[in-house]
């Protein structure tokens, strides 16, 4: 409810030091699992995290399992933690999707991005429907689009012009699909391609 005051006496009382924590993930999963995930899943993802943080807040928020992190100095690369953690979580029968949000400074910071994050997952997923891990900047991509599909005819012609070739190509569906997951799931990697399409690289480098 962004009031920082109330936030701080109890931040005092639960002895964590705001100041020091400057990243919120955002775990959705199944709704038919919640109640497990909090009986099973939540005190997983502590004692997993405990390991990488000087101090670890974490519970469901209208739905949604918010963590706040404070990492020690030595973590390794957040990335292969959150997968690490995901893949854990999965051998427990738990899918979930992950939103990464940092830096936030300031507490406004925090609840305009779990705003963001609510609004915007669903478009998130349209447009990068392999993906189980997204960050803030990713939300704030799907906001941009979104606005823009939402601001009518003449911005949206705009925006998909350079597109325009491509779509009037009668181009082969398989190759623009290919052209696709290279360019938004893959992350222009064709590695990454080839394993998202179970195709050899050289597969995916001739279609593209």
């Amino acid at each position: 409810q962004d009031k920082p005051i109330k936030m701080r006496q109890l931040a005092d009382l639960f002895h964590i030091n705001v100041a020091d924590i400057h990243e919120m993930w955002i775990l959705d999963c199944e709704e038919q699992k919640r109640e497990r995930f909090r009986r099973e899943g939540l005190p997983f993802l502590r004692e997993y995290l405990d390991h990488y943080c000087h101090t670890v807040v974490a519970d469901f928020y209208e739905g949604y399992l918010v963590v706040f992190l404070d990492w020690i100095e030595q973590a390794p690369e957040r990335k292969s933690i959150s997968q690490e953690l995901q893949a854990q979580l999965e051998t427990m029968d738990f899918s979930t999707t992950l939103t990464c949000c940092h830096p936030l400074e300031r507490t406004a910071e925090v609840r305009q991005s779990f705003l963001i994050y609510v609004e915007m997952l669903p478009f998130a997923r349209k447009i990068w429907p392999l993906w189980n891990c997204y960050t803030l900047q990713d939300m704030k991509f799907a906001a941009d689009s979104h606005r823009k599909a939402e601001e009518g005819e003449t911005v949206l012609t705009q925006s998909l012009a350079p597109l325009r070739p491509l779509l009037d190509s009668q181009a082969d569906p398989l190759l623009l699909h290919t052209l696709e997951t290279y360019l938004l799931d893959a992350k222009s990697s064709t590695v990454g391609c080839s394993r998202l399409l179970f195709l050899h690289k050289n597969t995916v480098k001739y279609r593209l």
